[in-house]
This record gives structure tokens, C-alpha cells and sequence, in this order.
């Protein structure tokens, strides 16, 4: 998937949020283009299979690979640029519906193999063709070539002129790469720990790897929305842009510092909730993992941006060389340390690639981020200093009763106002 669109989705996402090229033309551009991706990886799945035809489950990998052809016209990229994200979610829940009802009511031993690929496939078609659908219907009166009636139309109708894909794969190949490496260093602790670990240490890093991963949902989010954002009010009003990531920073703040550290004072018992009381061992590794999300989440704070504002290069480069490094690093820290080795060599990674945007990031929209940090972080201690007095009770009743307490202590000390509520209600909702 990340092969056979690289970087083209964020890119088409951008291009339609800020209007530089019409819809149409890159809606074709980009599905062509994804299109032919797809197909050279589905011949060349198919060859490695019928040349080493191993069993069924590397026949199921090779029917994995046909769904990339019903994914590359899928045009959820075109609604997030668009700001549709009610459509966005509804193809999601198709595809979801679809291949849970099958795993739920017709999986057996006996057909996993081929049920699993094929659900998941006939999921990714019914979403493709539902968003087709809502594409058609959303464009059907943009008919034609926009007017040249005004230097904005001229400049889109000179944008749609001048594209082709040669100029789509060059600005988007450095963001595809960063995000292929990216994904490399998040599945590489499990190939390290697998070397030199046990596999009851791999077993706790995988369980709090899940529920970070879980949480970053929070950063999907930022995706959906805080990208084609920034896209359209650097376009529409380039000054204003570093005011809007000002407020952005204190929000990120607001919702993921209370996490990170109302989630290291209950790990043991989200952990034993979830798992069973085995893994509350793992708690360390949790605590630790969770600023890999905190990081995370503060680096699309910078790096969306700077893609918007032309720097992809840079962020693909920096990306790409800090993944490389981490990865050189996991090696000592696994051996020496096993998982919580791996744990901090995330967490460390993550550091990096933020203070990398951050210092690029300096010098294009000067945002005064770290300044929003100190009444969160104040609020989330008081949170966190009830949830340790009180952690002997109920998950269900402790952690709602701490996101209380953290919200009265934020809107004491006036981390946010009623103006906060107001920005978001018009700008996202």
C-alpha cells in the first residue's frame, strides 16, 4: 500500500484543500497513476507466488495484494482535502462492516486463509465504489474548466496545465519515502527483540505497543483534519498561519499530556483490564511508550506544515535519516536492554525527528508552541496525584472522574476558554 502510493494521497489532499489544481484533472491524475503502481506490484506478487508457491497462506498474501487495485481509485484523499470527513467516515465504516461481518459469522479453521483476504478486499471495493459514488455527486455541477475571470483562476487553470506524473511523483516521492521509513522503524523493535529477547518480553511490548497505537488515533484525527487546514488557510491567508498553529500546539497540549500522564499512573491496571493481570508487568513499558505518542503527535504539529509550505524534501530527508539511525540504534538498546531498550529507542527516534522540524520549522512560521505546555501540564500533575490516591478504584469510575478533575484545574488556572470552544466549533465541526 505504502509502494503503490507514495505520498500521492497526502499530496492530492493538500492540492485539493488549497484549490491550486481542479479537481477533475487531479482525481484522474492521481487514480491513473495509483492504478499502474497497483497492477506492477499485483504481477509481481503473482510471479514470486507461482515461482515459489509455498501453501495457502502465500496464496492469501497474493490475494492480499489484488485488493491494491480497488484501494488505488479510492478517493478518500479527495474528501479530506474537501473537509468531508463525514463521507471519509462513512466508507470507513463499509469497509469495516463488511470485513468484520465475515470474520464474525463466517470464518472457520478451514477457510481462514482465503476468507480473511477476500472479506477484506470486497470491503476495500464497496468503500472504493461508495466513494466514487459521493465523488460524482459532490462534482457533478463543477462542470468544465474554471474561468479565467480572476488571477486565482488563471493560476489553477496553469496548474492543472502544467501537472503530470512526473511532477506529481517528484514532490511526493520525499514524503512517501518518509513514511515508508517511518513505518519501518515502527515494526522493527519486534524484529530486534526477536533476536534477542524472550518471547514472553515480546508478548509485553506488543501489548503496550497496541494500546499506543490505539491512542494514536489521535494523530489520524490530526491528519484528517489539521492537514488540509493548514492547506487552506496558507492559502487563503498565509499571515495568520502561525497564529492558527499557535492555537493548535495549545490544544495538542490540552489533550495529550493528561494522557500521557494519567495513562503512566494507571498502566498496571489498564493493562491487566485489557490483558489479564500477566501483563501489569508491562506497565514500565507503557509508561515509557506513551511519550513515543506524546512525540508523535507534537511532530505533525511541524511537519504538516512545512510539506504544505514546499519543504517535503527536507521532511522526507530528516524523516529518512532519523528512522535510520533509530534503527541502528535499537540494536544495542534491544540486546542490552530488551524491550524497554526498544521502548526508549522509540521514544528517543521521536525526539530527534521533532527537534529536526522543530529547528526547520523556526525559520519558516515562527510558533510560539512550548509556551502553551506549562497550565496543561500543571492540570494533568493534579490529575495525576488524585488518580494515584484513588487508583484502587474501578477504571470505569477513576479515569472519568480524573478527566473531571483535570478539566475544573485547566479551566482554573485559564488553559482555555470559551474562545478555544468557539474556534473549534468553526473551524472543524
Amino acid at each position: 500500500v505504502l509502494f503503490t502510493s507514495p505520498g500521492l494521497h497526502l499530496i492530492g489532499a493538500m492540492k485539493i484543500a488549497n484549490g491550486s489544481v481542479p479537481a477533475h484533472s487531479l482525481v484522474r491524475m492521481i487514480s491513473s497513476l495509483r492504478f499502474v503502481l497497483s497492477v506492477c506490484f499485483c504481477v509481481a506478487a503473482a510471479v514470486i507466488h507461482f515461482l515459489h508457491p509455498a501453501s495457502d497462506l502465500a496464496f492469501a498474501a497474493f490475494i492480499f495484494s489484488l485488493t491494491l487495485i480497488p484501494m488505488s481509485v479510492q478517493l478518500e484523499w479527495f474528501f479530506q482535502g474537501r473537509e468531508t470527513l463525514t463521507v471519509m467516515g462513512m466508507g470507513r465504516i463499509i469497509a469495516e462492516a463488511v470485513f468484520t461481518g465475515a470474520v464474525i459469522f463466517a470464518m472457520t479453521p478451514s477457510n481462514f486463509a482465503m476468507l480473511v483476504p477476500l472479506s477484506y478486499g470486497a470491503g476495500i471495493a464497496l468503500q472504493s465504489l461508495f466513494l466514487f459514488g459521493m465523488y460524482k455527486l459532490h462534482t457533478r455541477f463543477e462542470v468544465g474548466p474554471p474561468s479565467k475571470t480572476s488571477d486565482r483562476s488563471d493560476a489553477i487553470a496553469s496548474g492543472a496545465a502544467r501537472i503530470s506524473w512526473r511532477m506529481l511523483l517528484i514532490q511526493s516521492l520525499p514524503v512517501g519515502a518518509a513514511v515508508i521509513a517511518a513505518q519501518a522503524l515502527l515494526n522493527f523493535p519486534n524484529i530486534a527483540l526477536g533476536f534477542f529477547s524472550t518471547p514472553q518480553d515480546i508478548a509485553h511490548f506488543t501489548a503496550a505497543a497496541k494500546l499506543v497505537f490505539f491512542v494514536l488515533a489521535i494523530d489520524r484525527v490530526m491528519y484528517s483534519i489539521f492537514f488540509p487546514f493548514i492547506a487552506r488557510v496558507h492559502a487563503a491567508d498565509p499571515q495568520s498561519l502561525p497564529e492558527h498553529l499557535t492555537r493548535v500546539a495549545k490544544y495538542i497540549f490540552l489533550s495529550c499530556v493528561p494522557i500521557c500522564i494519567g495513562g503512566s499512573v494507571l498502566a498496571p491496571q489498564i493493562l491487566t483490564l485489557v490483558y489479564g493481570a500477566p501483563y501489569a508487568s508491562a506497565a514500565l513499558l507503557l509508561q515509557i511508550q506513551l511519550w513515543y505518542f506524546f512525540f508523535t503527535i507534537l511532530n505533525s504539529l511541524f511537519s504538516y506544515p512545512l510539506i504544505v509550505l514546499g519543504h517535503e524534501r527536507y521532511y522526507g530527508s530528516m524523516t529518512t535519516l532519523i528512522a535510520v539511525s533509530t534503527i541502528g540504534l535499537m540494536f544495542p538498546l534491544a540486546y542490552l536492554f530488551a524491550s524497554r531498550g526498544a521502548s526508549a529507542g522509540l521514544v528517543i527516534g521521536e525526539i530527534g525527528l521533532v527537534v529536526m522540524m522543530a529547528w526547520k520549522a523556526r525559520g519558516v512560521f515562527p510558533v510560539r508552541a512550548y509556551a502553551a505546555i506549562f497550565k496543561p501540564l500543571v492540570a494533568s500533575l493534579v490529575m495525576g496525584c488524585f488518580l494515584m490516591i484513588f487508583s484502587y478504584i474501578s477504571l470505569f469510575v477513576v479515569i472519568p472522574a480524573g478527566a473531571l478533575v483535570y478539566a475544573g484545574a485547566a479551566y482554573t488556572m485559564k488553559a482555555f476558554d470559551s474562545r478555544d470552544i468557539l474556534f473549534v466549533k468553526e473551524q472543524f465541526v
